[in-house]
C-alpha cells in the first residue's frame, strides 16, 4: 500500500480535491479478466486483513458493464448491492472516484446533512475508483468498487488494492 495514502486522511477529508485527483492516478500495464479477478482478490485479502470483522461486497468490472470480479465477505445487505451500482455509475459517469465526487460535491455545498441543496441526485459514498492503463491515462477501463464498511474505508480499500496490482506489475519484466 502507498504511504501517501492514509485512511485517516480520508476520514477527517485532510485531502484537498487537488491531492485526491493526484492519488487516483494509478495506472496499469494492462488489464484484462485474470488480472481483474487479481485484482478482487487483492481487495478481499486487504478487507480481510485491515478489517477482520466486516462484511463487504467486492466488484471488478468493465466500464461497459461485464463483471470480472464479485466477491462478499461477511453479511452484506441489500443495500450494499445498490451502492455497488451508485458508486459505478459515478466513476462512469465522471471518470473520477465515487469519493472525489463526494468531496467534490461537499467542496461546492452541494451537500449539508448528507442531502443535496440542489434537489439533484448525488453520490454520497466513496468506494469506486476508477481503472486505468498505461498507453490510454484518460479512458476508464473498469471499475473496482467496495461496498460494506465506512465511506472512507471502502475507498481506501479499493485504491489500496489497485496501487497493489500497479506496483506488481510495475516489477514485473
Amino acid at each position: 500500500m502507498s504511504a501517501d495514502l492514509d485512511v485517516q486522511k480520508l476520514a477527517d477529508s485532510a485531502y484537498g480535491l487537488e491531492k485526491l485527483l493526484e492519488l487516483e492516478q494509478v495506472y496499469l500495464k494492462h488489464f484484462d479478466a485474470k488480472v481483474g479477478f487479481e485484482l478482487g482478490l487483492k481487495a478481499k485479502e486487504l478487507v480481510e486483513k485491515l478489517y477482520p470483522e466486516a462484511s463487504a461486497a467486492i466488484d471488478v468490472a468493465y466500464i461497459t458493464g461485464t463483471t470480472v470480479f464479485r466477491g462478499v465477505i461477511g453479511n452484506i445487505q441489500e443495500a450494499n448491492e445498490y451502492y455497488i451500482g451508485v458508486k459505478k455509475q459515478a466513476v462512469k459517469t465522471h471518470g473520477n472516484s465515487s469519493w472525489y465526487f463526494w468531496e467534490r460535491n461537499h467542496a461546492l455545498n452541494r451537500v449539508r446533512d448528507g442531502r443535496s441543496t440542489t434537489g439533484e441526485p448525488l453520490v454520497l459514498a466513496g468506494g469506486s475508483v476508477p481503472i486505468r492503463i498505461e498507453g490510454a491515462p484518460d479512458f476508464v477501463l473498469a471499475t473496482i468498487t467496495i461496498s460494506g464498511l465506512k465511506n472512507h474505508e471502502d475507498h481506501y480499500l479499493s485504491l489500496s488494492a489497485l496501487k497493489a496490482i500497479a506496483e506488481q506489475q510495475q516489477q514485473e519484466k
